[in-house]
């Protein structure tokens, strides 16, 4: 590992020892330079060392319900709204562009155009923000209602949002990654957000050209994201379980499994209100279907212990 402390990636000029400050590599090429040196970190962090995620086709079929099934769940399961919502979010950088702490600012704004040229042929009617259009006051709005993260609003010259239609699916560009993609719902249906969003991520991967190694998956900034680069995760309300102590014991029992429990707006934001955000912490040794299925599993335990709780207050 010492050896690659000062030697240099030939294309974005990164280091191993830039890397030990700001925990960000700086393109995809850095992933191949300073495996060797990056190997131990990712196995302590992911708790496994290699990608096996989608690409076996078989990944609908791993789910445990189908589009159909959680639509129809939708309507009769959470009726006391301990399940707020939904979000599933697909971190991607494209090949051949130095990651977003390195882009220049014509790199920055020709990839924009890029994503939102090849978003127009995906989705129905998308609109395209650029941060440094908008008043502080709207980009306040936007990060109100997650489409936007805090991150993001601080990514005056280089950030933009591509917005469907119905809002349901946003994409935030140049934020950690040049594209965050996300679908948000109301309630339980995990599964559904997923699909809709892999559609989309396939469509973009073809069009775009994703940066990607067989062995680590999809490549990433920060590599707490890459393999998978997935989060998914449920709002959940739960004031009994606040109000007892118990969150704190479930926020341990889920951070040794690889999820974590945060605050509304997620890492490093504090619950507002008994809500919380419950999401996957690791994207990489598990697929997606994987992630997905312990993430409901997880839900149901959490949601059970809230109304538990709460039938002992009654």
């Amino acid at each position: 590992m010492q050896e690659n402390i000062q030697q240099a990636c030939e294309f974005c000029f990164a280091t191993i020892a830039e890397f030990n400050d700001i925990k960000l590599l700086g393109c995809e090429r850095c992933y191949v330079i300073f495996y060797k040196a990056l190997k131990p970190q990712l196995e302590a962090f992911h708790m496994a060392g290699e990608y096996v995620g989608k690409g076996a086709g078989s990944l609908t079929k791993a789910l445990d319900l189908s589009t159909k099934k959680d639509v129809a769940r939708a309507a009769e399961v959470d009726t006391d709204n301990t399940i707020i919502s939904t979000r599933v979010r697909f971190a991607r950088n494209i090949s051949g562009y130095p990651f977003v702490h390195k882009l220049k600012g014509a790199e920055a704004a020709s990839l924009i155009d890029k994503v939102y040229a090849s978003a127009k042929e995906v989705l129905d009617n998308p609109q395209l923000i650029l941060l440094n259009n908008i008043t502080n006051k709207q980009k306040l709005g936007l990060a109100s209602l997650n489409l936007i993260s805090t991150k993001l609003l601080n990514q005056i010259s280089s950030g933009g949002l591509i917005l469907s239609k119905n809002k349901t699916i946003s994409i935030m560009l140049n934020e950690e990654d040049h594209i965050r993609a996300q679908c948000i719902l109301m309630g339980e249906r995990v599964d559904e957000a997923f699909l809709m969003l892999d559609e989309l991520d396939n469509i973009l991967n073809k069009m775009l050209g994703f940066a990607f190694l067989d062995k680590l998956g999809f490549l990433t900034s920060c590599p707490t994201n890459l393999g998978t680069g997935l989060r998914v995760s449920v709002l959940l309300y739960l004031p009994h379980l606040t109000a007892s102590g118990e969150i704190l014991e479930i926020k341990r029992d889920v951070k040794e499994k690889g999820f974590a429990i945060r605050g509304v707006y997620g890492e490093g934001t504090k619950e507002i209100g008994a809500k919380y955000q419950l999401s996957n912490d690791t994207t990489l040794g598990l697929t997606e279907a994987e992630y997905i299925n312990n993430l409901k599993r997880f839900t149901k335990q959490i949601v059970d212990a809230e109304r538990e709780t709460r039938l002992l207050n009654i």
